[in-house]
C-alpha cells in the first residue's frame, strides 16, 4: 500500500509535461541562439519542461549574453517578470556555474552600477543571485 505523501509525488510528476525528443530538439536548436528577453521568455513558455542538459546550457548563455551585453534592455525582462513571475526564477536559475567569471563579474556590476530606479528589486536578486555561484 502507497503511503498517501508517495501516491501525491505520483499524481505531480504525473501531471507535469514531459519533453518530447522533437520538442527537445527544438529548444536544443534555439535555446542558445536567442537574442532578446521577449525570445527567451516564449522559448521558456514553449519549452520549459525540457530545461535540462545542453538546452540548459543554452539557456544560460543566452540570459548570460543578455546580462552582461545587452543590459540595457533591463526594463524589458522587468516587464515580463512582472506579468509571468515564474518567469524570473527561470532566469535567475540560468545564472549558473556555466558562465564564465568574467561574464559573472560583468553580469554583477551592471546590477549594481546600471540598475533602473524602478527595477532595483530586480537588480538586487540578480546581484545575490551572482555571488552565490561558485567559482
Amino acid at each position: 500500500m502507497l503511503m498517501p505523501q508517495l501516491a501525491l509525488v505520483g499524481l505531480a510528476l504525473a501531471s507535469e509535461p514531459a519533453c518530447s525528443a522533437k520538442q527537445a530538439a527544438r529548444a536544443e536548436m534555439e535555446a542558445s541562439a536567442l537574442k532578446s528577453w521577449p525570445e527567451i521568455y516564449r522559448s521558456y513558455d514553449r519549452f520549459q519542461q525540457c530545461d535540462e542538459g545542453a538546452i540548459a546550457e543554452g539557456y544560460s548563455s543566452a540570459v548570460a549574453g543578455m546580462f552582461a551585453q545587452r543590459w540595457g534592455d533591463i526594463d524589458k525582462l522587468g516587464a515580463l517578470v512582472d506579468k509571468h513571475p515564474d518567469f524570473k526564477s527561470f532566469v535567475l536559475h540560468h545564472v549558473d556555474e556555466t558562465i564564465s567569471a568574467e561574464v559573472l563579474d560583468t553580469i554583477a556590476h551592471n546590477a549594481k552600477h546600471a540598475c533602473p530606479n524602478a527595477l532595483i528589486m530586480l537588480c538586487a536578486e540578480i546581484s545575490i543571485t551572482v555571488s552565490e555561484v561558485p567559482k
